[in-house]
């Protein structure tokens, strides 16, 4: 789902959620995300099943859950 966002050049999403959200170029989210009001810089991975509201994510940044 992408609603009211913007979604830059080469980006791979994958089964999640983007509401109110900028994702610049090479972005790269792997599945059941929830990213809402969040700029994510150019070139970051965000990992499976991360939740990320009112944030900004550096360029070339890598978020992933413990296991």
């Amino acid at each position: 789902v992408i609603e009211n966002s913007h979604v830059g050049n080469e980006c791979c999403l994958s089964g999640s959620t983007f509401i109110n959200s900028t994702l610049e170029d090479g972005v790269f989210v792997k599945p059941y995300c929830y990213v809402e009001k969040t700029t994510i810089r150019k070139n970051c991975i965000i990992g499976s099943n991360m939740q990320i509201t009112n944030r900004t994510i550096r360029a070339n940044s890598k978020l992933s859950k413990e296991e």
